[in-house]
């Protein structure tokens, strides 16, 4: 995944090949996620990053500091699950 998500930056004009590059020998060595590593490295900011994958996966990225989350709606959803789909309840719909 790491290689494809590297070539798509590149491809998008996000990156070049050195910062791949760079991104990941440190993966290598520290390891770490590829969007962290070039993040670390300054190579892209974190708001960039996180747009681009929002728009690759076709989800909406959220600012959870922007959120007041009941903490009866976490106990909605069992840990088990939410750690599984990776899945956190914000909001009860129609609250």
């Amino acid at each position: 995944m790491a290689a494809q998500l590297g070539q798509i930056l590149i491809t998008s004009g996000i990156i070049t090949e050195t910062q791949l590059n760079e991104a990941l020998t440190l993966q290598k060595k520290d390891g770490g996620r590829l969007g962290s590593n070039l993040v670390k490295l300054g190579h892209i900011t974190e708001d960039k990053l996180v747009t681009f994958l929002s728009k690759q996966y076709g989800m909406t990225a959220i600012d959870l500091a922007e959120y007041k989350i009941d903490p009866a709606i976490l106990k909605l959803i069992p840990a088990a699950m939410a750690k599984k789909y990776m899945i956190m309840p914000l909001m009860r719909a129609g609250a």
